[in-house]
C-alpha cells in the first residue's frame, strides 16, 4: 500500500457486481424452473402411463440441466463471489484509509525490511517529510543508531522463530528523528498483518514530547515541593483524612522532639496538644476536614512535656477537589518574641542615637526630597527649628540640585552610599561643606532615605589653606639655588631647576619620566630606599648622609643629602636637599698634601696647631721629627761643585 492510495475500482466493481448478480439470479431461477417443470412432467407421465422413451428423453433433459449447474456456477456465481470479495476489500481499504488519515497519531505500514508501504498525513506532520520523500523510504532513517540495532535484533528473532516480539512488548517509548535531525520521544505500538501476502507491520507512533515535558515538570514540581518542605524552617506535618501523621519535616522533629518514624500513623492532636488546648486543636482539625483553612497563635507540647509558643496554620490537602488530608504548619514564636524584644531595644537605641548624635541625621522622601524627620543636631547645623525644618525640601538648600538628584537615584539603585560630598546652605544663607552617607529605609510605611551629614567646612578651609601653603612652598623650592627634590612612594614627584641641572637635565619635567632608582648607585640603592620607607612611617633615620649618584650622561658623583619628612599633597614624603661634594672632595684631597716651598724647599708643619699656621722648617728636620728615619748629611755632586767654587777650592 502506498500513501494516499484510494480504492478507485470500488465503485466500478460494485456496478459490475450488481449486473452479474442480476444476470446470475435470472439464469439460476430459469434453470431451477426448468428442473422443476421436468420433474413435474415426469411425475405426470408416470401417473398417465406415458411411454418409456419419452420419459427417458425428459430424464436426460433433467440430467443435463443438473449437470449444467456447476458450469453455471463457474461462469456466473464464481465471478460474482470474486467481485464480492474485491468489493469487500476495497470497502475495507477505504474505511482504513479514512480512519488512518483522520487519526492524530502517525500510522505507517512497513515490510520485514522496514521499507515503508503506507504513511498517513499525521506521519508527514510529525517527521517533516513530504509524500514523495516517504515513498519507499526505509523507516530506520528516522531511528537513532541504538534503536536501529534493537529493531534489527527483533527482525532476526521473527525470521528465526516467527515470534512478533515487538508486538508482544506492547507500547514502547523510543527516541525518533525528524527530517531536520532533532530528536523527540514517541510512544510506539507494533502490530503484525497476518493476512498479508508477506509479513507486514502496522506501526502507530505518538509524539509524547508534551507528555514527557508535563511529566518532567510534575517531577520538578514534586522535587521542589519536597525540597521546600524538607528545607523549610517552619515545622510541617502531613496528615491523612483520619488525622494520622503521614510525614513530617526536620524542622517539626526539632521543634517537637519526635522522630518521623515514631509518630507515623499516630493522631497529631493527642501528641502535641496540651489538655487546656485540646478543644481548640480539635476545632481546628474539624475545620480542616471541612475544607477550611485555620490559624491560631497558641501553645503546643513537646515530647519532653515542655510547652512552646507557636503560630499554627491548618491547610486542607485537596487533590482533584477531594479532601486527601491536612497540612499543619508550625512556627516557633520563641525566636520571634526574642526578636521583638531585640527590635524594641534596637528601636530605643536608634531613638537615642537619632536624638543625641553629634552628626546631623535627616530622613527625607526620595521623589521630592521633602524632610520627614530631623534630629536636633541637624536642626542646629542648618539653623532651623524642627517645625521649620520638617516639610522643607532639601532641594531648596542644595547648591547643585541636579547632582543631588543623581545621587538620590544612585542610592535608590544601590541601597546605600557613603563618603559623598555636597554643598548646602544654612538658614542664614551661609554655605556648608558636608560629608554624607545614606541608606534606603522604610519610614511611616513608605520608602525613605536616611542621610547622616557631617560638617567639614572647617576641614575644607584648612585644606584650601594647605593647598595655598603648598603652592607657596613649591614656588619657594623652585626659586632656591640649591638642588631640591621630593620623593613620595619611591617616585620623584617634584624637582627644582637646580636639581635638574645637577643631574644633567634642562628642565625638571624631563626627570619625571625616569625612575628615581636610576639616579642612585646600586650599592647605595637599598639603604636609600630603607631610609625613605622608615622616614615616611615617622621613624628616626639619619637626616644627613652621602650617596653616590649618576648624572644623565652616566657620570658619577657623590652628593650629600639633607632629608626631612614632610606632608606633600596629603601624604608623607621626603624632601631632599642635595649638595655636590665633587669640589669639596678635591679641596680635601689638596688639604691632605704636605705644603713644600717651591723656592727654598722648606715644609710647613701644622702638627698641633691650626691648619695653615705651622712653622716652616727644613725637610730633613720634618722627617726626623715625624718618622724613625736616620739621616746623614753630605753633598750631592752639583752642590759639592758649587761649594768648592764658593770656597775657592778649585
Amino acid at each position: 500500500m502506498a500513501k494516499g492510495k484510494r480504492p478507485d475500482g470500488a465503485a466500478q466493481a460494485e456496478a459490475q457486481l450488481a449486473v452479474v448478480r442480476s444476470t446470475a439470479g435470472i439464469v439460476l431461477r430459469t434453470l431451477v424452473t426448468v428442473v422443476a417443470i421436468d420433474v413435474l412432467v415426469l411425475s405426470v407421465l408416470d401417473s398417465f402411463g406415458i411411454k418409456q422413451g419419452m420419459r427417458r428423453e425428459l430424464s436426460e433433459i433433467v440430467l443435463v440441466t443438473v449437470l449444467a449447474l456447476p458450469l453455471l456456477y463457474a461462469m456466473t456465481l464464481r465471478p460474482v463471489t470474486k467481485l464480492a470479495g474485491e468489493h469487500a476489500r476495497a470497502a475495507a481499504e477505504a474505511r482504513f484509509q479514512a480512519i488512518a488519515q483522520a487519526a492524530g497519531d502517525a500510522i505507517v505500514i512497513v515490510d520485514l525490511d522496514w521499507k515503508l508501504r503506507f504513511a498517513n498525513r499525521a506521519t508527514e506532520h510529525m517527521f517533516g517529510f513530504g509524500p514523495r520523500q516517504w515513498a519507499g523510504m526505509n523507516i530506520t532513517r528516522v531511528l537513532p543508531e541504538d534503536t536501529r540495532e534493537f529493531l534489527a535484533a527483533a527482525r532476526e528473532v521473527f525470521r528465526a522463530t516467527g515470534r512478533p516480539t515487538l508486538q508482544e512488548k506492547g507500547a514502547m517509548e523510543l527516541e525518533l528523528l525528524r527530517q531536520d535531525g532533532t530528536r523527540f520521544p514517541a510512544e510506539v505500538r507494533v502490530s503484525m498483518l497476518r493476512d498479508a501476502d508477506q509479513p507486514e507491520f502496522v506501526v502507530v507512533l505518538r509524539d509524547i514530547t508534551t507528555r514527557r515535558e508535563a511529566e518532567q515538570e510534575l517531577q520538578a514540581r514534586t522535587a521542589r515541593l519536597n525540597a521546600l518542605i524538607t528545607n523549610s524552617p517552619l515545622a510541617v506535618v502531613v496528615l491523612d483524612k483520619d488525622q494520622r501523621v503521614q510525614m513530617c519535616n526536620p524542622a517539626f522533629e526539632n521543634l517537637f522532639q519526635y522522630r518521623s518514624a515514631e509518630i507515623a500513623g499516630l493522631k497529631l492532636d493527642k501528641l502535641v496538644a496540651p489538655d487546656e488546648q485540646m478543644e481548640e486543636a480539635e476545632r481546628m482539625t474539624k475545620r480542616g476536614i471541612g475544607g477550611q483553612a485555620s490559624h491560631a497563635i497558641t501553645r503546643r507540647r513537646r515530647k519532653d512535656g515542655s510547652l512552646v509558643d507557636v503560630e499554627v496554620h491548618g491547610v486542607p490537602l485537596l487533590i482533584g477537589g477531594q479532601l486527601e488530608g491536612l497540612y499543619a504548619i508550625y512556627q516557633d514564636l520563641t525566636s520571634r518574641k526574642e526578636l521583638e524584644r531585640v527590635a524594641r531595644e534596637s528601636e530605643l537605641r536608634y531613638q537615642d542615637l537619632f536624638e543625641y548624635a553629634n552628626d546631623a541625621i535627616i530622613i527625607f522622601r526620595p521623589r521630592d526630597e521633602v524632610i520627614l524627620a530631623a534630629n536636633p543636631a541637624a536642626c542646629e547645623m542648618y539653623g532651623f527649628s524642627e517645625k521649620e525644618f520638617v516639610g522643607k525640601s532639601l532641594k531648596s538648600l542644595t547648591r547643585d540640585v541636579e547632582r543631588g538628584q543623581r545621587k538620590v537615584e544612585q542610592l535608590l539603585r544601590e541601597g546605600k552610599t557613603r563618603g559623598f560630598e555636597t554643598i548646602q546652605f544654612r538658614k542664614d544663607g551661609r554655605p556648608m561643606h558636608l560629608l554624607g552617607s545614606g541608606s534606603v529605609i522604610t519610614y511611616q510605611g513608605g520608602p525613605a532615605i536616611m542621610g547622616v551629614m557631617h560638617d567639614i567646612t572647617e576641614r575644607k578651609q584648612a585644606e584650601e589653606s594647605l593647598r595655598a601653603s603648598e603652592k607657596k612652598f613649591r614656588e619657594m623650592l623652585e626659586s632656591l639655588p640649591v638642588p631640591v627634590r621630593i620623593i613620595q612612594d619611591e617616585k620623584l614627584v617634584f624637582a627644582n631647576i637646580a636639581d635638574a641641572r645637577l643631574h644633567g637635565y634642562n628642565a625638571p619635567e624631563e626627570q619625571f619620566q625616569v625612575d628615581d632608582a636610576a639616579f642612585i648607585a646600586p650599592e647605595d640603592l637599598e639603604r636609600v630606599r630603607e631610609y625613605g620607607r622608615r622616614r615616611a612611617l615617622g621613624e628616626d633615620v639619619p637626616r644627613r648622609y652621602e650617596v653616590r649618584r649618576f648624572r644623565r650622561d652616566g657620570g658619577k658623583f657623590v652628593a650629600e643629602i639633607n632629608a626631612e619628612r614632610i606632608i606633600y599633597e596629603g601624604a608623607p614624603a621626603s624632601l631632599l636637599a642635595l649638595h655636590d661634594l665633587t669640589e669639596q672632595r678635591k679641596i680635601q684631597m689638596y688639604e691632605q698634601l704636605l705644603p713644600v716651598c717651591c723656592v727654598c724647599g722648606k715644609i710647613r708643619d701644622d702638627s698641633g696647631v691650626e691648619a695653615g699656621t705651622g712653622a716652616w722648617d727644613r725637610l730633613d728636620h720634618y722627617i726626623a721629627r715625624h718618622s724613625d728615619a736616620k739621616l746623614s748629611h753630605t753633598f750631592c755632586p752639583e752642590c759639592f761643585e758649587g761649594y768648592r767654587e764658593k770656597e775657592g777650592l778649585k
